[in-house]
């Protein structure tokens, strides 16, 4: 695993953001008027490839969809293989 003290840490996963600036979330919860809990299930559970691509948060998904040419979804694979190669 590349999670460290939240599986928020490491790399991007399926529904979790992976490695950002933590002040993330109160810009979040100021620009948008989401609270705590909002941001929270955003960061956890709609972020990821599944944030970026907007088509699902399994790999083989994604690869397909980018296959057919969906450019978030290429933007999610290569978003992922950068931060493992780096």
């Amino acid at each position: 695993t590349t999670m460290g003290f939240t599986p928020l840490s490491g790399l991007i996963m399926g529904t979790r953001t992976g490695d950002i600036d933590p002040a993330i979330v109160p810009f979040l919860m100021n620009k948008t008027g989401m609270n705590y809990d909002e941001v929270d299930t955003i960061m956890n559970k709609k972020s990821g490839v599944l944030g970026i691509s907007g088509v699902s948060n399994d790999f083989r998904v994604i690869e397909e969809a980018a296959a057919n040419g969906n450019k978030r979804a290429q933007l999610a694979l290569n978003m992922f293989h950068y931060k493992v190669r780096r």
